[in-house]
């Protein structure tokens, strides 16, 4: 990194300086560059890449180039760096342009004290007093700067030209240009010119010793280009085994094929791979002469050791032979055969005994062997004359059975013999011509010969048999071949009941055939049984996939009829319908199950289909019923706040008795129960007149019970019935002050039409002057205006209970309607107002509100606006 800030900071070739530049990625060796780089374009490319305004402002109060302290000075937006620029600038343009840009009064302040520039610190002044001069006395004081701190740190600049660390003087170099910049506030003009200058020089040193160090360097890349083949060539040469032989001869070749040298070092390597070359050759020559006598002393060596070998090889098999020798003569039942094969070996090796390990062992043995030939003499003796006697014997049972083999032969050659018997008999014969012993030599041939004459005999009419029987089990075995080729053609059916019984009677059918051919019986077994074996496997395989299927297919109809059930207590017809339809066309799609399983899973799914579309029919009804039963549990709720309460103040009702009591809430809580009761009631679905009005009564009725019960609780609250009866009575009084005076204000309601047309016409002609006219406009404006307030104070009443409420709502809706109807017949929008049978209060359905129905009028439990809060009413506190 100090390496390539000094080739960006003082080199001179733009392309080396701008690849110097891009490894460089701290701020601080950018802003190096920026400040100090003796090319002005890479200078300017390391600004652009700053960021950082502490940065930017060391560049614009000390870089080289002039026209890139002012650009760093533009860039900058911190108000405390471009301060700092303003009060530290040695540059005249610069630190004006900087005090041009700030506007804080400190900051100027700051500047008037400590501008490095006098005529910043004036212009900063003037902008803070004024044109206002300053006196001489501040002029100086400001002038005299401590030079301590810039002597020091132009010392260790100078110190600099007389070290010989090159590499480090770069990082040290821009250190104290930092500390330059942020630790001398003021300086004067001189140090710095001086310090600027050392700096220079320093630079120009390190980039002298750049410029040798490259020399250098360039001299040994060429003097290696020239010479480092050879070189290479040797060194692997003087690595070389004195088994690479091929090797060597590839790196004389080499060698042979390199320029001619001149140099003193070129012939110093020629003498190098030479006597490389010769102590490898010499190495392999040696090589070659230790490995032969090393093959000459191993071959002697396995020669002594293969002599050695054979004559303990010697010693233990005649070892053996006589122990097992003497074992033989020391038994009380020995083969003759044994003893006189043991005789000729034990001859044999006294006459020439191979050789031994040792003399001793040699004659230990031959004393040995003399013995067992003394021992084995009487013992042979004995067994032959055995044998003479046992040979005598077997020559009489032989005589007897070639004698019954004749016999068997007369048999065989008569009419009608039994083929099976005779060849039986034949065998049996044989058996027991092996199982005799051997005849004397002299009569053993004659003996065989006689027997084997009558054998014959037997045999050829066995072969007549045979040939009958051979016929038989080539039918056996084309016919089980049938067989084995019509279960290879079943193995392949996917029929497994009918397949399965039609294998089995073919096993049943090979069973009842005959054997077969010799050496065909296993060929022709495997070929049946295999192909049984195939299709039982493949029935197993596929009754296996089929119970996993027939698994899966279970879990999914269960699935199914689980998500039915729970769908058949649904009261969301619309989506519960179609998710129904989805699982059956769902269950038509799914597999088949097992059969023991089938009929009961289908009985559950159709159940559950058949339930829910049953109450689909008669949704309506159950809908009603739920609308009346939550109705109902509302009333239950209300009516249990009543169960503190000692009678109903009513008279109506009487308190329920059967309702365990229970101790009355506190009067916040129960104001806000029944604030919530009122609107739930409000908000509830609509019924039928006939449902609904028991359920009214019954509501209400609970309601006026809790507050003549509690009166103090609601009082100023949105159910005060009395505040709110009040509040009533003054709207319509208020109303029914605008009615006309006199025949104006008559009922005509109960007078004839002939009748209300002539007082019509009176009131028309009292009234046709052109000021009267004017002012029974104005007044009629007036009273319509004042009715449409007053409908709307009467939609925000509170709740009144249902006697008071009804007569107060027919006066003001008769008062109201007697006003309206005085409109011009200019149509106008309708006005919702209270008291009359035909109206409803907004956001209120027929028997959805608490007004009780239709034509309840807005004084029973009228809903708050949105902008009040909860149980709020105009003119009331909650």
């Amino acid at each position: 990194a100090s390496t390539l800030l000094s080739l960006a900071t003082v080199g001179q070739d733009e392309e080396i300086a701008r690849a110097a530049l891009d490894g460089l990625h701290e701020t601080r060796a950018l802003g190096a560059v920026a400040r100090a780089a003796s090319l002005e374009s890479v200078a300017r490319a390391a600004l652009a890449r700053l960021t950082d305004d502490r940065a930017l402002a060391g560049v614009a109060r000390h870089g080289e180039h002039a026209a890139l302290r002012l650009e760093a000075l533009e860039r900058l937006q911190d108000a405390e760096e471009i301060a700092t620029v303003a009060a530290k600038s040695a540059d005249r343009e610069v630190a004006l342009a900087a005090v041009e840009r700030l506007s804080d009064p400190q900051a100027l302040q700051a500047v008037a004290d400590r501008a490095r520039v006098p005529a910043a610190g004036r212009r900063a002044r003037l902008l803070l007093k004024g044109h206002e001069e300053e006196d001489e006395s501040t002029v100086a004081a400001r002038a005299a700067a401590d030079r301590e701190a810039p002597l020091a740190i132009i010392a260790q600049a100078e110190a600099l030209l007389q070290s010989e660390a090159y590499d480090e003087i770069p990082a040290r170099l821009a250190g104290l240009q930092d500390a330059w910049i942020e630790e001398i506030p003021e300086v004067d003009d001189d140090l710095d010119e001086r310090f600027r200058e050392v700096a220079l020089q320093a630079r120009r040193r390190v980039q002298a010793f750049q410029e040798e160090r490259a020399a250098r360097e360039r001299h040994d890349r060429e003097t290696e280009e020239r010479l480092g083949s050879r070189r290479r060539l040797c060194e692997a040469v003087e690595g070389m085994r004195e088994s690479d032989t091929a090797e060597l001869a590839e790196a004389r070749a080499a060698w042979e094929a390199l320029p001619p040298l001149v140099e003193e070092e070129g012939a110093a390597l020629e003498a190098r791979f030479a006597e490389a070359c010769a102590r490898v050759l010499a190495r392999r020559d040696e090589a070659t002469r230790a490995a032969e006598a090393a093959t000459e002393k191993a071959r002697r060596d396995q020669e002594l050791k293969e002599a050695e070998s054979t004559r303990r090889e010697n010693a233990a098999r005649i070892e053996r032979l006589v122990a097992s020798g003497e074992k033989l003569a020391a038994a009380e039942k020995s083969a003759l055969a044994k003893l006189e094969k043991l005789q000729r070996e034990v001859k044999t090796l006294t006459q020439a005994m191979p050789p031994l390990p040792s003399q001793k062992e040699h004659d230990a043995l031959v004393h040995r062997l003399r013995a067992l030939l003394n021992d084995l003499g009487p013992k042979l003796q004995t067994l032959r004359e055995t044998d003479r006697w046992q040979r005598w014997a077997s020559a009489a049972v032989q005589e007897e059975l070639s004698a019954l083999m004749e016999d068997l032969a007369r048999i065989a050659e008569e009419d009608g013999a039994d083929g099976p018997a005779v060849l039986r008999g034949m065998r049996d014969l044989m058996e027991r011509w092996r199982a005799a012993g051997p005849a004397p030599p002299d009569r053993s041939l004659s003996l065989w010969n006689r027997f084997r004459a009558a054998r014959d005999r037997v045999r050829a009419r066995c072969d007549v048999f045979d040939q009958q029987q051979a016929e038989e089990h080539g039918r056996n075995l084309l016919a089980k071949e049938g067989l084995a080729a019509r279960a290879e053609e079943l193995s392949r059916s996917s029929d497994w009941i009918g397949t399965a019984e039609a294998i089995k009677g073919l096993q049943s059918d090979w069973k009842a055939i005959g054997p077969v051919s010799r050496g065909h019986e296993k060929a022709i077994w495997e070929r049946f049984r295999k192909a049984c074996d195939h299709f039982f496997t493949r029935r197993d395989q596929e009754t296996a996939k089929r119970r996993d299927e027939w698994s899966k297919n279970l879990e999914a109809k269960t699935a199914l009829v689980a998500r039915a059930e729970a769908l058949a207590a649904s009261t969301d017809w619309k989506s519960a319908a179609a998710e129904i339809k989805k699982l059956q066309a769902d269950w038509k799609t799914t597999g088949a199950v097992r059969r023991n399983q089938s009929e009961a899973v289908w009985n559950r799914f159709r159940a559950a289909c058949d339930s829910f579309f049953e109450r689909y029919k008669n949704r309506d009804a159950i809908e009603r019923e739920s609308h009346v039963q939550e109705r109902a549990a509302l009333c239950d709720e209300i009516e249990a706040f009543t169960a503190g309460a000692t009678s109903d103040p009513s008279g109506d009702v009487p308190a329920d008795a059967a309702a365990p009591p229970a101790p009355a809430p506190p009067a916040e809580e129960l104001v806000g129960r029944l604030r919530d009761a009122l609107e739930r009631w409000r908000r509830m679905r609509h019924l039928p007149s006939e449902q609904l009005a028991p359920l009214e009564t019954r509501f209400f009725g609970a309601f006026d019970r809790i507050l003549a019960a509690h009166p103090q609780a609601f009082t100023g609250t949105s159910l005060d019935a009395a505040a709110n009866l009040r509040r009533m009575e003054e709207i319509v009084a208020r109303v029914e002050k605008l009615l006309p005076a006199g025949g104006d204000g008559a009922d005509l309601s109960g007078l004839s039409p002939a009748a209300r047309l002539a007082a019509t016409w009176r009131e028309a002609l009292a009234s046709n002057t052109m000021g009267a006219r004017v002012a029974e406009d104005s007044r009629l404006k007036g009273a319509i205006e004042e009715v449409k307030r007053s409908q709307a104070a009467w939609q925000r009443l509170g709740y009144v209970s249902e006697p008071d409420r009804r007569a107060l709502a027919e006066r003001f809706d008769r008062a109201c309607r007697r006003i309206l109807d005085k409109r011009p017949a200019t149509p106008e929008p309708a006005m919702s107002f209270g008291g009359g049978r035909g109206s409803r209060p907004p956001g209120r359905g027929a028997g959805s509100g608490p007004g009780r129905g239709p034509g309840r009028g807005p004084g029973r439990g009228a809903p708050p606006r949105r902008d009040q809060a909860p149980g709020r009413s105009s003119g009331a506190k909650s």
